[in-house]
């Protein structure tokens, strides 16, 4: 009897390892999709973070403000492209992306 539950155990703690791996493998395919990549590096935003007064900083935090500076910046960028457009050109200026800053 005990060899029975032996077995049992151990099939029973290779299908959780099984489960595991496979749930793994499923969480790094789900973060490569969803995480794109950053366009601002993580360790100067940390340090302009720190250097205005931030002792400690968690991950979270600076991922979160580089969320939202990737936000703003296309906001913006989006705005000052419909100026471009309205002034009939190609070219992005200092100019529109000054204007599209004060309207936002």
């Amino acid at each position: 009897m005990k060899n029975v539950n032996f077995r049992k155990k151990k099939v029973f703690s290779v299908k959780i390892t099984l489960i595991l791996r496979k749930l793994a493998e499923t969480i790094k395919k789900w973060r490569n999709k969803t995480m794109a990549k950053k366009v601002f590096a993580w360790s100067p935003v940390r340090k302009l973070m720190k250097d205005n007064g931030a002792e400690m900083v968690a991950r979270e935090a600076v991922d979160a403000l580089i969320d939202y500076l990737e936000k703003a910046a296309r906001r913006v960028t989006n705005k000052a492209l419909e100026m471009t457009r309205h002034a009939g050109r190609k070219k992005l200026t200092n100019n529109d992306m000054t204007l599209a800053m004060t309207l936002l």
